[in-house]
Parts: structure tokens; C-alpha cells; sequence
């Protein structure tokens, strides 16, 4: 029931009181799940069907249109009855240009029209107008974030609204005429995000230093902080590297165990909106036991030199020391009889040193077949090969 009725020659209230500028809200825009509507003017003035016959584009409006950025005349103000902020926000509400429904009159192109060129579309205006935008804005959320309540639908809606000066006028926001304000759903774009390494294939070594670099832009908010993560289980769990961090695109970090075959990098790109963007490595990298320098300080080093394994025959583990006599890049690799590589011991910048790396005994994820393999080590330029025999 209305509280105040207004119309040429007559004025009527239904309950005690005469207010007509406050609690005009309809019944079912009061509910508590509800999202409540009011409309303010988008567009004063359009091009009426006249423009496609003699090419007369005369601008036409509503009688009575406020300048662009008013709350329009027809939108009823809140509260509630019982104090609540309605209506939530306000939407584009004057001027709006909609369908022809089939079953209507054409219309009249000889004179002023809310016809629209083309004769499919016709210009209107109302909160019936302006509760289409907002049921759009609102199907755009679910789309992006899932399943929302309607008390998450409402609080996106207020704290997204847009407060100018024609929404401060009528009080500060929350009020009675425009809710929070007009409606805006602001940047609901996903920034970009791509690993650019370790992205498949590499090795790394434990304890030592690697750079994990990606690329990330966001082009509306900026990307404001990423977040790194590990998984050492191809992508079942994942664990942080480190959080909020500056989009410099590199990130030092010293490489932990446990080892793994299966690892993967994971980036988030974040934006000040909530809105995130996410990349893994395309393939998976190996996480090696970094090969431990042992003393041996009677002997100078002067070559590089695999000098034993221990024990061969070997049932199990087996380890293996070798001499690095100067800053280099190093592999220590097993290979089989047929010349392919099939277990990866060691890799990487190695200071001088001697070192000892072990191998488990497994091949491909399980125990080496008996039979003779090599231990090859391989510097730039140069090569070692020693024999290992595996007997069960």
C-alpha cells in the first residue's frame, strides 16, 4: 500500500503522515534478500524514426527529463518502514533504448516518437528499465564468482556503487534516493599471468640459488602483489614460496627438499578488484639432492676426475665422489648399456671442490634392472665415465 498517492488534482495518503519525499518503497523491494532498485537519468534526448525517412535527426526527450546525472522523478525513495537502506543502488533508468515487442503499433515517423529507426526498437524509461541493468550486473557476478548469496549479491552492489556528487547531494551514501549509490560492477577482468621459469625439463639442485620468473600485466587496476607456490606431486598440493610479492617478474629463491621428479611452479596475479590471473609450468622439473663438498685438503685438485663409486656391485645405493677444479657448470648423469640416460645425480654450477652425491638405486621410479651402467660426468668440453654394476 502506498504511503502517499500524488496525481493531477488529487493528493492522497493511505497511512498517517505526509511524507512524500521518504518510504515509497513497494512491499516486495523491502524483503531482506531483495535488491531494490532506483533509476537516474543516463540520456535526456535520442533520435527518433524520423532520422530514417528524411534523413532529419531531431532530438527528442521525455517532457519533464532532469539534466543527465539526477535521480529521475519517477524513482521512489526508502527507507524502509523499519529504517533498512533501500533501494540498494541505482540504475540507468531514462532514455533507455529497448526492444519492439511484436504485438505493438508501429510508430507514427511523421512526428516526435519513442520510435527508433529501424522501427525494432523504442525508447523508454523506469526503475522497469533501470531493474534490467542491475539484473544483468548481478548475472556478470555470478558468472564470474559462482554460486553468491544474495547477502554477498548486496554487498558487491554497495561497496562497487559509484558516489559522484549528484549521489552526495541527496545525503551521504547510504541514503534514501540513491541507496550506495549508482551502479557499477567495476573491473571484474582477470590480470594476465605466465611462468616463464622453471617451466619443464630443467633440474635444480638443492641448496642452490635459482631465479623463478614469470610475466604478469593487469591493464585497468594494475597487478597489485603474486604469490608463489611449489608442488613437488605434479599439481596435488602445493605449497608457498612466498606471498604478496612486487610483479618485478623474478623471485631469488634457494632451493629446499624434499627431491622430487614431479615438481611445478605456480603464479597468482592479483589486482586491487580481487580478480586474479594463474599460471603452472607447461611440463614438470626435477628437484635434485644437491652433491655435498667433502674435505680432502692433502689433495689439490687439478682436473676434473670421477674418482670412485662405492659399493659396485651394488644392490641398492651406491656413491659417488668426483673433483671440480674450478667454477663450472657440471652433470653427473646414469646411463645404461643402450647409452640413455636414466637417472639425473647431479646438475649444476659447482664451486671448486671435492663432492659426494648418492645415487638411491631407482630408474624411472623403480629399482634398477641388474646389469652393468655408467656414471658420466660432464663439464663443459669434457667428459668422465666410470663403470657401476647393479646385482640383486
Amino acid at each position: 500500500m502506498w504511503r502517499f498517492s500524488f496525481s493531477t488534482g488529487s493528493t492522497a495518503n493511505f497511512v498517517s503522515g505526509n511524507l512524500p519525499s521518504q518510504e515509497l518503497i513497494s512491499a516486495l523491494a523491502t524483503g531482506y534478500n531483495s535488491v531494490a532498485v532506483g533509476a537516474w537519468v543516463t540520456r535526456q534526448f535520442w533520435t527518433d524514426c524520423r532520422a530514417a525517412n528524411w534523413n532529419d535527426p531531431t532530438n527528442v526527450s521525455f517532457t519533464g527529463s532532469l539534466p543527465i546525472g539526477n535521480l529521475a522523478n519517477f524513482s521512489s525513495p526508502g527507507p524502509t518502514r523499519d529504517g533498512r537502506i533501500k533501494p540498494d543502488v541505482a540504475g540507468p533508468g531514462t532514455a533507455i533504448i529497448s526492444v519492439r515487442s511484436s504485438d505493438t503499433a508501429l510508430p507514427n515517423c511523421t512526428a516526435p516518437t519513442t520510435g527508433i529507426p529501424g522501427n525494432a526498437h523504442f525508447v523508454n524509461q523506469g526503475t522497469s528499465m533501470a531493474a534490467p541493468f542491475v539484473t544483468g550486473a548481478i548475472a556478470l557476478l555470478y558468472q564470474k564468482y559462482g554460486a553468491l548469496t544474495p547477502s554477498q549479491v548486496q554487498t558487491m552492489l554497495h561497496t562497487r556503487a559509484v558516489v559522484d556528487g549528484f549521489v552526495t547531494a541527496a545525503g551521504a551514501p547510504p541514503n534514501k534516493d540513491f541507496g550506495y549509490g549508482k551502479l557499477n560492477i567495476g573491473d571484474m577482468t582477470d590480470p594476465f599471468c605466465a611462468v616463464t621459469a622453471p617451466n619443464g625439463g630443467e633440474f635444480l639442485v638443492v641448496g642452490h640459488p635459482v631465479n623463478l620468473t614469470w610475466s604478469a600485466s593487469d591493464p585497468y587496476l594494475g597487478v597489485t602483489g603474486v604469490d608463489i607456490q611449489l608442488s613437488r606431486d605434479g599439481g596435488t598440493n602445493w605449497e608457498v614460496i612466498a606471498l604478496n610479492q612486487p610483479n618485478s617478474g623474478s623471485y631469488g629463491w634457494t632451493i629446499t627438499g624434499p627431491t622430487t621428479a614431479t615438481a611445478l611452479l605456480r603464479v597468482t596475479a592479483k589486482d586491487a578488484a580481487g580478480n586474479f590471473g594463474q599460471d603452472a609450468s607447461n611440463a614438470t622439473f626435477s628437484i635434485l639432492s644437491g652433491p655435498v663438498a667433502v674435505g680432502d685438503e692433502d689433495r689439490p685438485i687439478t682436473e676434473f676426475a670421477l674418482d670412485r663409486i662405492s659399493p659396485s656391485p651394488t644392490a641398492g645405493k651406491a656413491t659417488i665422489v668426483y673433483r671440480v677444479p674450478k667454477v663450472a657448470d657440471v652433470s653427473v648423469a646414469l646411463f645404461d648399456l643402450q647409452g640413455r640416460e636414466v637417472a639425473t645425480l647431479a646438475q649444476g654450477r659447482h664451486p671448486v671442490g671435492r663432492y659426494t652425491v648418492t645415487w638411491d638405486g631407482q630408474v624411472g621410479g623403480g629399482p634398477a634392472a641388474p646389469g652393468i651402467y655408467f656414471v658420466r660426468l660432464r663439464t663443459p668440453g669434457l667428459t668422465r665415465n666410470r663403470r657401476i654394476v647393479v646385482s640383486r
